[in-house]
């Protein structure tokens, strides 16, 4: 079937074919990783229980661990490392990520009815808190300011971060910087706890 534009030259509609063409292989490439990401196996286990700071019920900040992250019945969590700030001389939030956790509540809220969702960022909880107003109330929102680990699953070995989703599965690691909620513990070979 082919589609034209009223007026279209031969050569704008060459060219929009050609096109077409490209989009369709990219599609089919995209597919491709993306089935290749989903085969990975499993990942190193997380070598200790982190401490991270939520808001606790009054506001005030509150030590969590990593394994207190995994509810009861869920045993995927999904990660998304918020820069914030958004680079090491800079004092804001990045931009991006903002926008992407602005429109991600209504996903999130069904996200979380599978797989547990955190947001973390080094910084101070107060600061983190104010521009994820949105979201508070579909996913867990923490500080990792204080290891240097925290948002360094998509950033150097000395703790420098960057906007990135990583899963972990019962303790393990099962993807950085990707991301595929719903992937069950048989679907990736594991069955034992971390």
């Amino acid at each position: 079937m082919s589609i034209s534009f009223p007026d279209e030259s031969p050569e704008y509609r060459a060219a929009r074919d050609r096109l077409l063409k490209q989009e369709v292989e990219l599609r089919r490439a995209t597919e491709a990783v993306a089935a290749t990401r989903r085969a990975l196996p499993p990942g190193g286990v997380v070598p200790q229980d982190y401490v991270f700071q939520q808001a606790g019920p009054d506001g005030t900040p509150t030590d969590v661990r990593f394994s207190e992250l995994f509810v009861p019945g869920k045993d995927t969590l999904a990660v998304y490392n918020f820069m914030f700030p958004r680079a090491l001389d800079e004092d804001l939030p990045c931009p991006s990520c903002t926008s992407f956790l602005d429109a991600f509540d209504g996903a999130a809220l069904h996200i979380t009815q599978r797989v547990n969702l955190v947001v973390v960022a080094k910084a101070e909880l107060s600061r983190i808190l104010a521009p994820l107003k949105p979201v508070q109330d579909q996913v867990v929102v923490v500080s990792g300011l204080y290891h240097k680990n925290a948002g360094a699953t998509a950033g150097d070995s000395g703790g420098d971060h960057g906007r990135s989703p990583t899963v972990f599965l019962s303790g393990h690691c099962l993807a950085q910087s990707h991301v595929f909620f719903g992937r069950t513990s048989a679907e990736v070979g594991y069955s034992g706890a971390a």
